[in-house]
């Protein structure tokens, strides 16, 4: 083989390796510990303590993407309850909640606070979940975005230096379309709504695994199941995240289930089945370059 028509076949190996999203500190949780605080609150309390030490752009500032304020138990409340019993309670703390503002928010072309400027993005349960929760129309703002939601906790490729992300159930029972940016993120994850309506599914109980003992060291079994009843578990493809909590989706085999995902720094994300626009002009620099390694091959150009 000729030495430039061997490199040409490296260089086009190269270009068909799929990207995949990279992750900084992720907590995916199907509970509404925001509907039940004390210790609801102290769950959420311990998954901020969880993500802080890892997020690697210097941002201190936690926003929550759907944080109104209600009657009673609201998200609001619980949200400030949490920051202010964690390690990050002297962080800049913001809610969101206009459209608008959301999507200016993930454009960086805000004049109040942008993704670039945070360091931690929180997302709390669904409104029927919880008074004062995340609405249809803000998790679709959500999920227009989640190609920069990936590149923030990606750190811009640099996984090191990327934010951390937070969110709690959105189960499709309760909201239009939730989770619709997990999905989009890890294509080969499936996602379970409302354990509470399923005969066959235990939502009064949940499980430590020993991922989340490590990762939530100040909780137990107790606590966590004491913050229930719980929404949705996971199944399929989790990319790099691990199974930190689980719940028993399934009474008559005893089966378990993650209900709270997770990973910390340079988390791997499965790639998206569908050519994204960047990969497309790959694959047309590509066709190029077969063509100029076969005319190098004939000796004809």
């Amino acid at each position: 083989m000729k030495p430039l028509y061997s490199g040409c076949i490296l260089f086009l190996l190269a270009l068909a390796v799929p990207g995949t999203a990279i992750s900084g500190p992720t907590i995916i949780a199907g509970t509404d510990a925001d509907n039940h605080p004390n210790p609801g609150t102290d769950f959420m309390a311990e998954a901020f303590n969880n993500l802080a030490p890892d997020v690697g752009n210097n941002n201190e500032s936690v926003v929550c993407v759907g944080c109104d304020e209600a009657f009673g138990t609201d998200a609001l409340g619980s949200f400030n309850t949490a920051v202010d019993d964690s390690d990050i309670s002297d962080w800049d703390r913001h809610s969101l909640t206009d459209t608008g503002d959301i999507a200016s928010f993930f454009e960086n072309a805000s004049s109040t606070i942008n993704l670039d400027q945070t360091g931690i993005v929180y997302m709390p349960s669904a409104e029927g979940e919880v008074s004062g929760g995340i609405s249809d129309d803000q998790v679709a703002v959500v999920n227009d975005y989640a190609a920069e939601l990936d590149n923030f906790v990606g750190g811009a490729g640099v996984p090191d230096e990327g934010g951390g992300l937070f969110a709690q159930s959105q189960s499709q029972n309760f909201i239009e379309d939730g989770w619709g940016w997990l999905e989009t993120l890890l294509p080969g994850l499936e996602t379970h709504h409302n354990c509470f309506r399923i005969a066959a599914c235990d939502d009064n109980e949940l499980f430590l695994t020993d991922e989340g003992k490590a990762a939530f060291p100040n909780l137990t079994d107790d606590i966590i199941s004491n913050a229930t009843p719980w929404h949705t578990w996971f199944t399929g493809d989790l990319g790099g995240l691990e199974p930190l909590v689980e719940g028993v989706s399934d009474t008559g085999t005893g089966e378990r289930s993650p209900v709270v995902i997770g990973g910390d720094a340079e988390t791997t994300f499965e790639p998206s089945p569908v050519p994204a626009p960047a990969s497309l002009g790959l694959l047309a620099l590509g066709m190029l370059g077969l063509l100029t390694c076969r005319r190098a091959a004939t000796g004809n150009g």
